[in-house]
């Protein structure tokens, strides 16, 4: 308001100035404006009368000069007429005939016509008559020129006479105006300008005894009491301000809070008078239950019943302000009776006037989930790298025993009556050896002779074999998904797979029951590797065996692949752990769902493969009958005494020189210092100093064309096969027959 009172106040002094000039200059330009016109009138008149009197004296000089046709006389008297400076055109015509025609030099020598079109010119026409006969006429044209020069000359010098008066009358009344009126209201403006700048003490002339100093003794009153009103209103708006701003920042404060607590990840709530008071919506979602609700029945209600003593014993004691962590956690069930593993983090406050804890719960379900699972995937790494080597050097022992129960038939007539108990020795020892296979398959070194497979095709070719074993009162059905995509497997593991499981399956239904086999495509995502850590993501196949038997309880579930950990009634055993193996041996994974008195749900997950004709190298061949004998000198490297006595056995006997290394170094040794022909190595995996691995590089350097066949314990696709893929020619595995041992023989050495 001040701002505007102020800014009216200065401009009376401009608005006085800009009328007195717009009223001074208005009057100069109306008196111009008559002194003009009057000029132009004036002389306007003039030249009117001069065309006048230049028209009548023609109708008297011409008329007897033109009917005698004296127009010397005429050209005299246009000469005479022209003395008259106005006159520039002159036209004297008797009939059509122009006698004479005069133009003023410097104007344009246009006909009459244009003359009287131009506004420039005054025209005039006269008919010449003599006797009442009409003998000619002369037509004159005058300038407007010595009008306008005359305009200017008179009207100039009369304006600025009046300018001059007018200017000096102007000036009187500004600096009168400017004495009495402006120099005291600009006082008062200036004063004004103050006080709107918050000087309420500025100085106000108020000695005036005009309207003026009355308006100035008013405007000091009113100043006056805007002075004290300004001070009350400055206090009430100070408090005003201090309010608002303490609203804002509070409403700030709680739509942050809010916002934080409606978005957060965990459940936050305020425990008191045992229940759950402002959940956010976290903790509405977890526990199954409306903010309402919780706020109407104990909070223990929702703990898992072992763990219920523990939670509230600890609320109790933090409200009593005892020491003791402010994080732990415990299981809880949610509203539909699910159990959830949760982590509370709890801080003691005053609620109301009382105290309470303000609580932050996490739902760690997934993340104990996951540690389980990454557990019992390393305790199974663990206990796979253990089984590895036991089936690694209890292969050995059958392939002592198979190896000279051969030789002792070899030396020994034929007698059917001891033939058989050689028989029954051989087969105990192929048990144990199939013993080692699922040891090996378990141990990361199972898969022995992959190729392409459909798991459809394969259940329904394998299962009739397999249903034999399967009680009467068990029904198997089979649900196949169309187009299933090939897997790379060792059909023999997977074989192991489909019994092992089948044999628990059969071994968990105690009467009638039913086994549901499908098999499936699946694309697994990176949500699902997330659950089950020894997958990745890509296309798999997913074979499912389904029983609706006993079931188990978590603590059978937990160690159900675990080597020759077993519960009869659900029938556990080594198979399984041979699945365990083999799945993981072919980049896959085996999942176990069961719970007591709800049956047991197995999925083994195998990576999708395109489908290619493949042929293995190094395959072991089948023994045949009849031995093949060869020649040549051997370097068999071994350290087992009783296999080296054995080696050297059965290849003596079958024809060729034998020389024996028990460690890495000495079979370098014989390599390097041996004077002779090597012709084939017989190297073993590992060795007291170093494994076969090694040893190959360095044997083959000194000796570049010696072949090597490996011979191991563990399968092709286990530590073999670094060696094959390096150059060595064969592989064969422990325990084998000597048969087959004299056909890879005869293989490798091209004889």
């Amino acid at each position: 308001m001040n701002s505007k009172k102020i800014t009216s106040g200065r401009s009376i002094r401009h608005r006085f100035t800009y009328s007195l000039v717009g009223i001074v200059t208005g009057i100069l330009l109306i008196f111009s404006i008559a002194i003009i016109l009057y000029n132009v009138n004036t002389i306007e008149e003039e030249l009117e009368k001069r065309l006048e009197d230049a028209s009548k004296l023609a109708g008297l000089s011409l008329p007897s000069a033109l009917w005698q046709f004296n127009y010397e006389y005429v050209n005299d008297f246009i000469e005479a007429i022209f003395l008259d400076e106005s006159i520039v055109f002159a036209n004297v015509m008797a009939g059509r005939e122009v006698v004479d025609e005069k133009y003023r030099p410097g104007f344009p020598q246009k006909d009459f016509a244009w003359f009287r079109k131009s506004p420039d010119f005054i025209v005039k026409k006269i008919d010449i008559v003599y006797e009442g006969q009409p003998v000619g006429k002369i037509q004159l044209a005058v300038t407007r020129q010595r009008v306008q020069n005359a305009i200017i000359t008179n009207s100039a010098a009369l304006i600025i006479l009046l300018a001059v008066v007018i200017a000096a009358i102007s000036l009187t009344i500004f600096l009168i105006s400017r004495r009495y009126i402006f120099r005291p209201l600009l006082e008062l403006e200036s004063s004004a300008e103050l006080i709107s700048k918050g000087d309420l003490d500025a100085f106000i002339d108020t000695s005036g005894t005009d309207e003026i100093g009355h308006l100035a003794t008013t405007f000091d009153q009113m100043i006056k009491n805007v002075k004290s009103i300004t001070t009350s209103r400055d206090e009430l708006n100070r408090e005003i301000k201090e309010r608002r701003q303490a609203e804002v920042a509070l409403r700030e404060s709680e739509k942050k809070y809010r916002l934080l607590i409606e978005n957060a990840t965990d459940a936050i709530f305020i425990a008191q008078d045992e229940v759950l008071k402002f959940a956010n919506p976290k903790a509405e979602k977890m526990t199954g239950y409306s903010a309402e609700e919780l706020a109407k029945f104990p909070f223990v209600d929702i703990i898992h019943p072992e763990d219920r003593d523990m939670v509230l014993e600890r609320h109790l004691k933090r409200l009593k302000r005892e020491e003791i962590p402010n994080i732990y956690s415990f299981r809880m069930l949610d509203r539909s009776g699910e159990e959830l593993s949760v982590e509370l983090n709890a801080v003691l406050i005053n609620w109301e006037g009382r105290p309470a804890t303000l609580n932050f719960l996490r739902d760690i379900t997934a993340q104990k989930n996951f540690e389980a699972q990454l557990q019992q995937a390393q305790k199974m790494e663990t206990i796979a790298t253990l089984a590895g080597g036991i089936a690694h050097e209890f292969n050995n022992a059958p392939m002592v025993i198979v190896g000279n129960i051969e030789l002792l038939k070899m030396e020994l007539p034929e007698d059917e009556g001891r033939d058989k108990y050689f028989e029954a020795m051989k087969d105990s020892g192929h048990r144990m050896s199939r013993l080692t296979d699922q040891l090996l398959a378990y141990a990361q070194g199972g898969s022995y002779q992959p190729r392409y497979l459909k798991l459809d095709e394969f259940v329904i070719e394998t299962l009739p074999i397999l249903e034999h074993d399967l009680s009467s009162e068990v029904r198997v059905e089979r649900h196949f998904s169309k187009d299933i995509s090939h897997i790379k497997a060792d059909h023999t593991q997977m074989q192991m797979v489909l019994s092992a499981i089948l044999a628990n399956s059969n071994e968990a239904i105690e009467d009638e029951g039913l086994i549901r086999i499908t098999a499936e495509n699946k694309d697994i995502d990176e949500d699902f590797t997330k659950q089950h850590p020894g997958l990745k993501p890509g296309p798999y196949v997913c074979l499912t065996i389904e029983d609706d038997g006993k079931g188990m309880d978590e603590e059978t579930r937990n160690r159900i692949f675990e080597p020759f950990f077993t519960t009869k009634f659900q029938g556990r055993g080594m198979g399984m752990a041979a699945v365990y193996g083999i799945a993981k041996n072919h980049d896959g994974w085996v999942s176990v769902d069961s719970e007591l008195g709800r049956g047991t749900v197995v999925k083994v997950y195998l990576p999708v493969v395109e489908a290619v004709e493949e042929v293995e190298k190094g395959v072991v061949l089948r023994p045949k009958v009849k031995l093949t004998m060869g020649e040549g000198t051997i370097l068999v490297i071994e350290d087992e005494e009783v296999l080296v006595g054995l080696f050297r056995q059965i290849l003596e006997i079958l024809g060729y020189r034998v020389l024996q290394a028990r460690t890495g170094k000495e079979a370098v040794k014989f390599a390097k210092t041996f004077d002779g022909q090597i012709d084939l190595a017989l190297l073993d995996i590992k060795l007291p100093d170093m494994d076969g691995g090694r040893v190959y590089p360095l044997i083959m350097e000194v000796r570049p064309n010696l072949k090597v066949i490996v011979c191991s314990g563990y399968s092709i696709d286990g530590p073999a096969r670094a060696i094959l893929d390096a150059g060595a020619e064969g592989f064969i595995q422990k325990p084998f027959s000597i048969s087959a041992f004299a056909e890879k023989l005869k293989e490798v050495l091209g004889d």
